[in-house]
C-alpha cells in the first residue's frame, strides 16, 4: 500500500482552539517507508507532487488534522483517494489506497476496502481519526 500525501497550503496551518497545531502521522504502520520523489517527472509531461509513505498493506490510515472530508473517489493515477479539507486554503490527499480484497493482490477491492467504514463526503474528521486502509 501506498499513502502519498500531499498538504495543499495557501495560508498558515490552523490551529486547535487552544491555539496548538495538532498533526498527526497519517499512517499506522511500524513499516512505514518514505519515498520522496516530489518532483521527480512523470508521463505526459508531469511531474510527482506527493511523498509516498509506503506500508504495509490494509495498515490504517488517519486523517493528519481535523477537517472535512472533500472527496473520496478512485481515479485512474491516483486510485482510491480522499482529501480532507482543513480550512484557511489547507488540504492534505490521501491516495493510492488500498485496492484490493484482503489477502489478495487482486485489485477488485472496491471502496468498501479502501475507505473507513461509515465515512462520507462532507463528513468532519479529527486528527487521528481513521479514514482509509
Amino acid at each position: 500500500m501506498v499513502v502519498a500525501l500531499a498538504m495543499v497550503t495557501a495560508a498558515a496551518p490552523p490551529t486547535s482552539a487552544a491555539g496548538d497545531l495538532v498533526i498527526r502521522f497519517p499512517q499506522l504502520d511500524e513499516q512505514t517507508e518514505f519515498v520522496d520523489s516530489w518532483g521527480v517527472a512523470r508521463s505526459e509531461g508531469r511531474s510527482h507532487q506527493g511523498t509516498d509513505l509506503m506500508g504495509t498493506k490494509l495498515a490504517p490510515v488517519v486523517a493528519v488534522l481535523d477537517g472535512v472530508i472533500e472527496t473520496m473517489l478512485r481515479t485512474p493515477r491516483a486510485g482510491y483517494h480522499i482529501v480532507i479539507d482543513h480550512g484557511d486554503g489547507v488540504s492534505s490527499w490521501y491516495m493510492h489506497l488500498n485496492n484490493d480484497t484482503p489477502g489478495t493482490d487482486d485489485r477488485r477491492g472496491g471502496p468498501e476496502n479502501a475507505f473507513a467504514e461509515g465515512l462520507a463526503v462532507g463528513d468532519t474528521v479529527q486528527a487521528g481519526v481513521l479514514t482509509a486502509m
